[in-house]
């Protein structure tokens, strides 16, 4: 490895001249877990729905884990349509409901990251030369075959509002299940 970088940026040099050896970090794919909840404990990020790097979303896609959670779990506390003493009991249907909202979202995200992998990774020849040509093609507006570049797909992926959606399924959830059997709602917005 010194031998590579020889001649680059000495600060580099000096950074390589600290390791002994170095191993090689391989990236690899591992299938989501087909649940995520047991009980009252749930896994997110990672340890649950892991993604390759190739959509630059695996940090995101964790840290909405959290948002979501967080809401649903403040939703259940604060909640009157729910007694006090029962709001324990409700605890693992809560997490189901995070497990099936965050399923959907990050299983397009993975199958989005092997994709790109692919487009990334594609060897010289004539698969390659088309992928180019339609890439050069891309205006932002016109649906591409290739999600990185193809706007709903874009859109999709980052501009999906994960407050609303998790409010919405909390009040369908509070709806029937809640002994007021009503959404709560202050001047008609979802109280978080």
């Amino acid at each position: 490895m010194r031998m590579t970088y020889e001649g680059w940026d000495p600060v580099l040099a000096k950074i390589i001249s600290c390791h002994d050896n170095v191993m090689k970090w391989k990236l690899c794919h591992r299938e989501e877990l087909s649940t995520w909840v047991k009980n009252n404990v749930v896994v997110l990020g990672d340890a649950c729905h892991p993604t390759l790097p190739y959509q630059a979303q695996g940090a995101a896609m964790a840290v909405e884990d959290g948002l979501v959670l967080g809401l649903l779990l403040g939703r259940l506390r604060s909640t009157d349509a729910i007694p006090e003493q029962e709001k324990k009991a409700h605890i693992n249907s809560v997490l189901k409901i995070f497990e099936g909202l965050r399923k959907k979202r990050t299983t397009t995200n993975v199958k989005g990251a092997i994709a790109n992998r692919v487009m990334f990774h594609m060897h010289d020849g004539p698969e390659q030369e088309a992928r180019d040509s339609e890439l050069a093609e891309v205006d932002w507006v016109k649906p591409c075959r290739w999600g990185w570049a193809d706007p709903g797909y874009q859109k999709k992926m980052l501009g999906f509002d994960s407050v609303s959606d998790t409010n919405n399924a909390f009040n369908r959830w509070v709806t029937k299940n809640g002994t007021a059997n009503q959404q709560e709602s202050v001047n008609g917005e979802a109280r978080l």
